[in-house]
C-alpha cells in the first residue's frame, strides 16, 4: 500500500469536483493505496478573489503568458498547497491533466521537488492520443518536473505504477517490463482498457468540501467513454477513444451509491459526450430509477449532453422525465442539412425538430449547441439556422456557443486537414477560407445576430459556459 496525493490544478470548471478526479480515486482506494486529494483548483479561486478572473480562459489555448501572471499573483497560495502536500509525507502525487491545467500542474510539481525530491511525481492525462501531442511529450518530457507520465486511461495502469514504485522514479523491475516506455513517458494510448465500465469502481468525492463549490448539491460523474460520432470540430471522440458504456443497472447503481454517501446531493450532471448513444441502457437506467423512486432511491435530479437520434422518441423522453430528467443539451450546430452532413453528424433537420420538439414537451429544459461560420457554412446555411431557430422558439429553451465564431482546436479535423478543406489557418480564431467568404469578421456578424435574436425572445444564451443576459456582457 502506498500513500498518494492527487491533485487538479487551474483551470478547471468549478461547479462541482471533476468527474475524472473522483474516478482516480475511488481506482486508487480500491487497489488499497491511502489517497489524500487536493483540489487547488478550486482552493485558489476562493481564496484569491483577483485571480478570478483567469477562469474565464477555460475554454481557450493554453498561454504561457498569461499563466506566467497567474502564477505571480498566486505564488503564496502555490507555496502553501505544496507545504500542504509534502507534509502529507505521500510515496507519490498525481495531478490530472485537462484542459488548462497543464502549466500550472508543473509548476506545482516543480515546488514540491523542491521541499521533497523523495516523493515520485505522475502526470495522467487522456488528452494525448495523437502521435503528433506523443511526439511533442517525448520531446519535451524533460521540461517538466515529474517521474512518469501516463498518456492514456489510467484506470489499470496508474494503481499499478503506484504499486510498482520503490523509490523515487524508480520502479521494480517485474512492474517497468510491462510498461510500454519512452524515458518518463508510459504509453497507455492504446491501453489497457478495463474490458467494462461496468467494473469500474464508483467515483470517491469523500476528503472533498462539496460546500465549497460553485453548486454544492451536485457531483459529476461519466457513464460511457468515447462517442459514436466523430464530427470535425471535435477532437474529445479521438482522445476518448473507442466508444463504451456502463450498463443501465450500473449506471444506476453508482447514483444510488451516491446518494448514500452525499445526502445533500440531489443532482447528478453527467458530463459524457452523449448520455444517449446506448439507447437501451439510458432506457434500463430509467426504468431502475422509477422503479425504486421513494424506495432506495430518493429524489435525485439528472441531466447530460446527447446527439440527436430518432431513439430519443416522446415515449422515451417522458420516461426520462419520470426518472429525474431535467434538461439535455443537444448537438445542433446547425440548422442547415448541409452544415450537419459536412460536420460528420448523422440527423436529418427534421428529426432534429421533432427530437428538440419532443423534449419541451416532456418538461425536460431543451438545449441546443450551435456554431457559427462552420468552414462550409455559407450565408444562406447560417439563414437556414436562424429559421430553424425561430420556428422552434417555443421549444428551445437555452442556446449555448462555446465560441463567438467556429474555433479550429489543435488535433481536430479542421485543423488537420486545412489545407485540403481550403482553411488558411493563422490561429484558432482569426481563420479565414480561400475564397474570403468566411472570415473572422463575417463570423462575428452572425454571431451577434443569432445571440441579438436569443436575447430578444427570452431564449436563455450561454457563451463559454456562462449564462448571458445582456449583449454589454458578452
Amino acid at each position: 500500500m502506498k500513500k498518494v496525493a492527487v491533485v487538479i490544478m487551474p483551470y478547471y470548471r468549478r461547479e462541482s469536483p471533476a468527474a475524472e478526479l473522483g474516478m482516480i480515486v475511488g481506482v486508487l482506494r480500491r487497489e488499497g493505496h491511502e489517497v489524500c486529494v487536493f483540489d487547488v483548483n478550486n482552493g485558489i479561486f476562493i481564496k484569491n478573489f483577483k485571480a478570478r478572473r483567469y477562469w474565464r480562459h477555460l475554454h481557450l489555448e493554453p498561454d504561457a503568458v498569461r499563466d506566467a501572471d497567474f502564477f505571480s499573483e498566486t505564488r503564496q497560495m502555490f507555496d502553501f498547497f505544496a507545504s500542504e502536500i509534502v507534509n502529507k509525507k505521500p510515496d507519490a502525487v498525481v495531478f490530472y491533466f485537462y484542459g488548462n491545467t497543464e502549466r500550472n500542474s508543473s509548476v506545482l510539481a516543480a515546488l514540491i521537488k523542491e521541499k521533497d525530491k523523495g516523493i515520485s511525481v505522475i502526470f495522467t492525462s487522456i488528452l494525448h492520443r495523437s502521435e503528433e501531442e506523443k511526439k511533442s511529450h517525448i520531446l519535451n518530457q524533460d521540461k517538466y518536473m515529474n517521474d512518469f507520465t501516463i498518456i492514456g486511461y489510467d484506470e489499470i495502469s496508474l494503481p499499478k505504477l503506484i504499486s510498482g514504485i520503490v523509490d523515487c522514479g524508480r520502479l521494480n523491475p517485474e512492474t517497468e517490463m510491462e510498461f510500454k516506455r519512452h524515458g518518463k513517458i508510459i504509453d497507455c494510448s492504446d491501453g489497457p482498457l478495463v474490458s467494462s465500465l461496468d467494473l469500474l469502481p464508483f467515483f470517491d468525492f469523500s476528503g472533498l468540501d462539496l460546500n465549497s463549490y460553485k453548486i454544492p448539491n451536485r457531483i459529476e460523474i461519466f457513464t460511457s467513454r468515447g462517442c459514436v460520432w466523430k464530427c470535425k470540430f471535435c477532437r474529445d471522440w479521438n482522445i476518448q477513444g473507442k466508444y463504451r458504456s456502463m450498463s443501465g443497472r450500473r449506471i444506476f447503481d453508482e447514483f444510488s451509491h451516491q446518494a448514500k454517501m452525499h445526502k445533500n446531493v440531489n443532482f447528478i450532471r453527467l458530463v459524457d459526450l452523449a448520455i444517449n448513444s446506448d439507447i437501451k441502457a439510458l432506457s434500463d437506467f430509467c426504468d431502475l430509477m422509477i422503479e425504486n423512486r421513494g424506495n432506495q432511491m430518493p429524489e435525485i435530479s439528472w441531466s447530460g449532453d446527447a446527439i440527436i437520434h430518432p431513439g430519443m422518441t416522446r415515449e422515451l423522453l417522458v420516461k426520462m422525465r419520470k426518472a429525474g430528467c431535467r434538461g439535455i443539451g443537444y448537438g445542433l450546430e446547425s440548422g442547415s442539412e448541409n452544415v450537419v452532413k459536412a460536420i460528420g453528424k448523422h440527423f436529418s433537420i427534421s428529426i432534429a425538430e421533432e427530437v428538440i420538439r419532443n423534449t419541451h414537451d416532456a418538461d425536460i429544459k431543451s438545449s441546443v449547441n450551435i456554431i457559427t461560420g462552420f468552414p462550409t457554412e455559407t450565408r444562406a446555411d447560417f439563414e437556414q439556422t436562424m429559421n430553424f431557430v425561430k420556428r422552434n422558439r417555443g421549444y428551445i429553451d437555452e442556446i449555448r456557443i462555446t465560441f463567438v465564431g467556429c474555433h479550429i482546436r489543435k488535433d481536430t479535423e479542421l485543423s488537420n486537414r486545412s489545407e485540403e478543406l481550403g482553411i488558411v489557418l493563422d490561429n484558432p480564431e482569426h481563420w479565414q477560407t480561400e475564397d474570403g467568404n468566411n472570415t473572422y469578421s463575417e463570423r462575428c456578424k452572425r454571431f451577434k445576430q443569432i445571440t441579438d435574436f436569443a436575447l430578444s425572445s427570452n431564449i436563455e444564451l450561454r457563451l463559454g459556459g456562462r449564462i448571458i443576459r445582456k449583449m454589454n456582457e458578452i
